[in-house]
């Protein structure tokens, strides 16, 4: 979905293959809380330590807000993507792209 704001998108199935990634230069991740192998929230957490990212987090089913990190409930439009995206990154809805 971000592919259409002009956003580079760097997509992992699983918390394992996100660890694996190097997030240099990535702007804003932003993680499912129900991931096959992990925790969405933990893994969202660890990203954010470890490459000092901004981090948001997505859940399909009830969540309890972190008051650490945004969240955005499935299902969602582009609209809510974008609005988010621009929240985690501190940029204003005119920015052009969330690059």
């Amino acid at each position: 979905m971000l592919e259409h704001l002009g956003c580079r998108v760097l997509e992992a199935r699983s918390a394992a293959e996100a660890e694996a990634l190097d997030l240099r230069g990535v702007s804003v991740a932003i993680v499912d809380r129900g991931l096959p192998d992990d925790d969405g929230l933990q893994l969202a957490r660890r990203l954010q330590s470890k490459w000092s990212i901004p981090v948001a987090v997505m859940s399909g089913g009830p969540v309890e807000p972190d008051a650490e990190l945004p969240w955005l409930e499935k299902p969602f439009g582009l609209d809510r993507l974008r609005a988010l995206a621009l929240q985690v990154l501190g940029r204003s809805e005119n920015a052009p792209d969330c690059s």
